[in-house]
Formats: C-alpha cells, structure tokens, sequence
C-alpha cells in the first residue's frame, strides 16, 4: 500500500489477486492495475505472462519473461505439482527458477504440526526437492540447461539438500559443462545470473 500510494507505480497480477488487493485497500487508486492471466503483456520492453500453479491460494502463478533480446525466463513457485500447464510454459525456456521446497525427510520428522506437513506435500502445497528433480530432467531435454532452485523451506530443506537432490535427478548430465545450477538463498539475498 505504501509503496502504491508514494509512487503510484503500475501494478501486474492475476485478475483474482488485483480484486482482492484493490478490495482491501492494498493498491492506492490512483495506480493501473493489470491483468496477467494467461495473456502476454508489456512491461518495458519485456513481454510477461502469467500461467496457474496449483497451490491453496485464492490464486497462485508463476511467470514466463521474454526478454527484449529473445530470451525466455519462467519463474515458478508455490506449486504442489507440476501440471501441464506449467510444464508447457517452463519447457524451452533459457533459465528456470523453479520451487525446491522440502526435503521429504525433514519434512516427515520436522516440528510442524502433521495437518500443515500433509498441506504442504499436497498436490496444493509446496514442490519436494525430488519433484524439483524430475521436472528438472525433463526440462533438461526440453533444451533448458540453466536453472534456479528456489522458494526453500528454511525448516524443512537446506540448500545443501536441495543441491544434492537436484545433481543426483541429473546423474547423467555433468554440472557447469551441461547445465548450470544455482540455488537461490533461502533468505532472499543472491546474486544476478547471466545468460
């Protein structure tokens, strides 16, 4: 809200999010909002589009980035599973970052409460590091070679995990020859990624 209100910025999201934030006063009326739901739109000269996820939110998306000079870039999290919609809007992209939420085991043996371990292993909740791993597979003969692990569980993954998980899925690829991994800190702070 007070970002909105200072500098009356223009405000992209899904249909359902804009009328949610609009009806609790979370966007200052005097900001265009836009919708992003399934269709391309320009936001400087990049070309952004977002598609479902499925997660237990009124409305949940990842996005698709194509970047002035032809690149494709797929931002994907808060995803139970991978559906064919996502896997159609990761596939070919040049970088993903894609959710690597939980390590299985930590999970199971973790302190949370087991109704909110049995939300996020759902098909609603979050992407276990060996789901992460076989997307990554598949992506890898999709023709996308760089990718971003993203959205850990600072409970229940450590970036470690999430590393060695997501090596092991591609064995029979050679890391920084084949492929390039990073993993996006759970804490927010990185680095830029050349591509």
């Amino acid at each position: 809200k007070v970002l909105t209100k200072k500098y009356h910025i223009p405000v992209f999201a899904q249909k359902t999010n804009l009328e949610i934030l609009v009806s609790d006063g979370k966007i200052d009326p005097a900001c265009d909002v836009n919708e992003v739901d399934g269709n391309e739109v320009c936001i400087g000269d990049y070309a952004v589009k977002g598609f479902a996820t499925f997660h237990d939110t009124p409305a949940s998306c990842g996005y698709q980035i194509k970047t002035p000079d032809g690149k494709q870039v797929c931002v994907c999290t808060d995803l139970g599973t991978v559906t064919n919609e996502v896997d159609m809007h990761l596939s070919g992209s040049d970088l993903v970052l894609l959710e690597s939420n939980y390590d299985e085991s930590m999970l199971k043996n973790g302190p949370y409460p087991y109704e909110l371990k049995r939300r996020i292993a759902s098909d609603h909740g979050h992407l276990s590091n060996s789901a992460c791993g076989e997307q990554l597979k598949k992506l890898m003969t999709a023709g996308t070679f760089k990718f971003i692990l993203g959205h850990l569980s600072q409970e229940n993954n450590t970036p470690l995990q999430a590393e060695n998980s997501a090596v092991g899925a591609l064995g029979d690829y050679e890391r920084n020859s084949d492929y390039i991994l990073h993993i996006a800190k759970p804490e927010g702070s990185g680095m830029a990624v050349a591509f």
